[in-house]
């Protein structure tokens, strides 16, 4: 078959497209990927090491270092956080998006789309083209048997309740600019985003490990959860350099930094923050960072220097992991068998942070709003103690352990793209 994916996004929405990608063309189909980076990133590369198509739909006029981040993480109205993204970096790009949406849908058998990218629903619509939706992210798909985050389980009566007040506070923020493009397509508009606006009407896939998301009695097949879309190592060979090799035989596994896209609002502050955090805990630690803006920052010799990285090649050389927690590096570090830090930053990070401690592999979870330059020293401290407490606990290891090893044999892409096959190939 000749299938078509289109995301948008930063590498943790990105990345699991290229991943369920390698997976269908491992089966033999067709694929291309259209994406849209927010960090106007080239993943021609990784593209080609998988043998699929790519197309990089617009150059996002801002970049998330654009965004002022600590204003971002200041305002503490998730909706208003949504609306300042979308408008900066999504609705600029929106036509071309649904140009290139039209196009592959001409162009393929069936339509593959995150789940935010409505212009592919519309576009599948308009088409007549089959359409399959991916979530990412277990929070927001609605059941009787769970609360929205961050309420708790209050019962198959008082739920639903709850999930209609999210549609609702969802649809005020989201519903005009979905039902713009509708309307401009000549397409009905939709009475909620969630559901009708991003769900597919044939299949839903949810990449998230079993683990952490078990399928409610009430989802009636509707969401299919495959496990964690996860890049398989060889199509991104990797190696540790001399200096890193060594760092690793020179003591314990280190603790691995990394607050991903977020380290872009003020690259200094932020890694300033990292390294004086592993410093004053006593541990080995690998900081990833953008390091070309944070030059002035002293070395330390239990320190390692890193840029990007793939996350499934290094995090099995540490012992945990402090992170963002994004959807992506919250799963990496599980399949890899490490207990976490969260500094929780926007959108669906504090949701990702209260899974880990719900399963057993986080103690500690902060907002990165506590962390500013006149509570730095207070901050700093919090969390060095939470490094300590976690690289301290064997039930936090042995936890994550196990986990990690389950993990492993979900293979969640390659049970993607099963499901894909065995639905519409003819």
């Amino acid at each position: 078959m000749r299938i078509g994916l289109q995301t948008w996004g930063s590498d943790g929405d990105i990345r699991p497209f290229f991943a369920l990608a390698g997976a269908l063309r491992s089966m033999g189909h067709e694929v291309t990927v259209a994406l849209t980076s927010v960090d106007n990133k080239d993943y021609s590369e990784l593209a080609r090491s998988l043998d699929v198509a790519v197309i990089h739909v617009g150059n996002i006029p801002a970049n998330v270092s654009d965004l002022n981040i600590p204003d971002f993480i200041n305002t503490r109205n998730p909706l208003k956080q949504l609306q300042m993204v979308i408008e900066k970096f999504f609705e600029p790009l929106v036509e071309e998006m649904f140009e290139a949406a039209v196009k592959l849908c001409e162009e393929n058998e069936v339509v593959v789309g995150h789940h935010v990218v409505h212009p592919l629903k519309t576009a599948a619509q308009l088409t007549r083209s089959p359409y399959t939706s991916v979530f990412l992210c277990h929070s927001f798909l609605p059941s009787r048997y769970k609360g929205p985050y961050p309420f708790p389980d209050l019962g198959p009566y008082i739920n639903p309740v709850l999930w209609k007040v999210v549609k609702i506070v969802s649809d005020s923020v989201t519903k005009k600019y979905v039902n713009r493009m509708r309307v401009s397509a000549g397409i009905e508009p939709v009475k909620h985003v969630m559901g009708e606006g991003w769900d597919s009407p044939l299949l839903n896939l949810v990449a998230v490990s079993r683990e952490l998301c078990e399928p409610a009695p009430d989802w009636n097949g509707k969401y299919d959860v495959c496990g964690f879309f996860n890049m398989a190592t060889e199509s991104e060979p990797w190696s540790p350099s001399d200096d890193l090799r060594e760092f690793f035989d020179r003591g314990n596994p280190p603790v691995y930094y990394t607050f991903g896209s977020m380290t872009q609002g003020d690259p200094e502050f932020v890694t300033r923050y990292m390294i004086e955090s592993a410093v004053r805990s006593g541990c080995r630690a690998i900081v990833q960072s953008q390091w070309e803006d944070a030059g002035h920052i002293p070395e330390h010799k239990n320190v390692f220097r890193i840029g990007k990285t793939p996350h499934q090649n290094i995090f099995p050389h540490c012992s945990a992991v402090v992170h963002h927690g994004g959807a992506g590096t919250t799963q990496s570090s599980l399949l890899a068998g490490l207990p976490s830090v969260v500094v929780a930053h926007a959108f669906d990070q504090p949701f990702w942070g209260s899974e880990l401690k719900r399963i057993g592999v986080a103690k500690h979870v902060f907002n990165a709003r506590n962390a500013t330059k006149s509570s730095f020293d207070k901050a700093v401290d919090k969390l060095a103690n939470a490094v300590r407490n976690t690289r301290s606990s064997i039930s936090l290891a042995e936890k994550a352990k196990i986990i990690g090893a389950l993990m492993k044999e979900e293979q969640g892409a390659k049970n993607a793209a099963g499901i894909i096959t065995r639905l519409f190939q003819q």
